[in-house]
């Protein structure tokens, strides 16, 4: 009597993705342009506008201001929605799924597993582009220790920060995944990056600002110390509750990750 193929699972798929991201390098040459990059900020409102001059010597205000500035720029999410549109589409492009669909595993296992992994190194390089605006700051702040108050604070921004920017990517690898190959699905990520900005401008009577994902672009820093406490309008004062960014945030997720999966189980692959 022949036996079926024990079925793959999601963890192995997504453990062997994040594996085959890791050896070719890329997170790694992401992970040393990160403190150069980030010296180009650090570099303008330190010594160009003197940023201790104008936010005091609160070395978390200062932080506040500095990740602003780098965060409004895209750059950032940028690098990270080209990275996960390039690893959701790659194996297409080079006939490699083919491969894998000799494996024993479905296809919604091997799509899973592939958004898993990439997301599991945007979460990395997340958490390692914080660290690094961290560090600049303790460095010309002369920041030697965190209280209490101070490294709750840090760690609610980071969590907000991680999950916005996880979200995005796999929103636009989801999107990505439409496309077989690397160029279209980079482009199209890109379009969708630019779309969920205009949503942006949806009058307030069509679509709530609380179901608009890309509202909560600056959420996470409402978790710090306002620098400008005179300023009636600014991005350091939340004006909508953290369970509506969380709720909106796996809301769109879904919007765009179930589509691709039902796409994705009945396209062709002989590509």
């Amino acid at each position: 009597m022949s036996r079926k193929p024990a079925q793959g699972s999601v963890w192995a798929t997504t453990v062997a993705e994040f594996l085959k991201i890791r050896a070719s390098q890329f997170p790694l040459v992401i992970l040393a342009a990160l403190p150069a990059g980030a010296f180009l900020f650090v570099f303008e409102l330190y010594h160009m506008e003197g940023l201790a001059q104008h936010v005091g010597p609160d070395p978390l205000r200062q932080f506040g201001v500095l990740f602003f500035t780098a965060w409004k720029t895209l750059l950032f999410q940028a690098t990270m929605v080209a990275f996960a549109a390039y690893w959701t589409t790659v194996d297409s492009q080079y006939g490699m799924i083919r491969v894998a669909a000799c494996q024993p595993l479905t296809r919604m296992q091997y799509l899973l597993g592939k958004w898993i992994g990439m997301a599991a190194h945007v979460v990395l390089l997340t958490i390692a582009y914080i660290v690094t605006l961290l560090m600049w700051t303790a460095i010309y702040a002369g920041w030697q220790g965190v209280e209490g108050a101070a490294l709750v604070a840090i760690v609610l921004f980071s969590v907000q920060t991680i999950v916005f920017t996880t979200a995005l990517t796999l929103i636009t690898a989801a999107a990505a995944s439409l496309r077989t190959t690397v160029s279209a699905g980079m482009i199209t990520a890109l379009l969708i990056l630019i779309l969920l900005s205009l949503a942006m401008m949806l009058p307030f009577d069509v679509v709530s600002p609380r179901f608009v994902f890309m509202r909560y672009f600056l959420f996470p820093l409402g978790e710090l110390p306002n620098p400008f406490p005179t300023e009636s309008d600014s991005p350091f004062v939340r004006v909508l509750p953290t369970i509506d960014f969380y709720r909106t945030t796996a809301v769109t997720v879904m919007c765009f990750m179930a589509p691709a999966i039902w796409w994705f189980r009945r396209r062709d692959i002989q590509e």
